[in-house]
């Protein structure tokens, strides 16, 4: 395939669909500038689900291939695609699928950190901002999201804002699991800022004074808008069944919103925050 076509190819990834067309063209050659072609036999493996990612992704510019999950049936995708992009995220340090070739296929390997890094140089910064807003998007859908926009910690901000207040997790979150009866934290310890996003499960919080209460997924345990170093949790919180969370630092968070949302929605976020505050366990 000569450089002319591979630039098209990389153009018509969905992910770029939606940028200007000068802007298009400028990612995708920043991708050939820093990519190393990989050609794949029938079968052969781009992927192993469960196996470190090591910060790469993948542009399918040939053929096609099967993505493969436990428990799920295959799907087939073919030519031009993007592969790996959940491998940029603390929650998914690991291969989320195993991918292998269907048929002979050529992808462009890739590291995001210089993706990013490139980027930044080569486009303006509306067209930078386009990009990670189109980023964004496509990892929220990947991410499966949607029940954190129905957090009561976020009830009255408008569809678009909660949106935005959520999409921010994805970045910063690390992922954790615990089985029936394994303490998540204990009473008297450190919070350290942090926050835990319950996407699956059940959890018991047990207070100082024996008192007890059970949340449900989705939820989010420790609320901490404001830092403070000395705080520790007043619950001991532990797993009812198998339980998914996500922990987050709120110091990153809110770093975060700072630079993403605008005065007025910051204020009507902590209106939210404060108004809906005894839905949620704080610390």
């Amino acid at each position: 395939m000569s450089e002319s076509a591979e630039l098209q190819h990389v153009m018509a990834i969905p992910l770029l669909r939606g940028l200007p067309e000068d802007a298009r063209e400028q990612v995708a050659r920043v991708i050939l500038d820093i990519a190393e072609r990989w050609d794949l036999a029938d079968g052969e493996t781009l992927m192993e689900e469960g196996h470190l990612a090591f910060d790469s992704g993948y542009v399918l510019i040939e053929g096609g291939v099967d993505i493969e999950r436990k428990g799920r049936n295959a799907t087939t995708l073919t030519a031009p695609a993007l592969l790996g992009e959940m491998s940029q995220f603390k929650f998914s340090d690991t291969r989320t699928a195993s991918v292998r070739a269907k048929g002979d296929a050529s992808v462009l390997q890739f590291q995001w950190e210089d993706f990013y890094e490139r980027a930044r140089e080569a486009l303006s910064e509306g067209g930078y901002s386009a990009l990670m807003d189109a980023i964004e998007r496509l990892v929220w859908d990947r991410f499966g999201g949607q029940p954190l926009l129905d957090l009561p910690l976020f009830r009255g901000l408008e569809a678009e804002l909660r949106l935005k207040v959520c999409i921010v997790f994805p970045w910063i979150a690390d992922a954790a699991r615990f089985a029936d009866g394994q303490t998540i934290f204990e009473t008297g310890a450190r919070c350290q800022s942090k926050g835990h996003l319950l996407m699956a499960g059940t959890v018991k919080l047990v207070g100082s004074d024996r008192s007890e209460k059970t949340v449900s997924a989705p939820h989010l345990i420790g609320v901490m808008p404001k830092h403070e170093p000395a705080l520790e949790w007043t619950a001991t919180a532990i797993a009812k069944g198998a339980v998914e969370l996500l922990t987050f630092s709120w110091q990153q968070y809110i770093a975060r919103l700072q630079k993403r949302l605008t005065a007025d929605e910051q204020r009507r976020l902590i209106e939210a925050m404060k108004s809906n505050a005894a839905a949620h366990f704080w610390h």
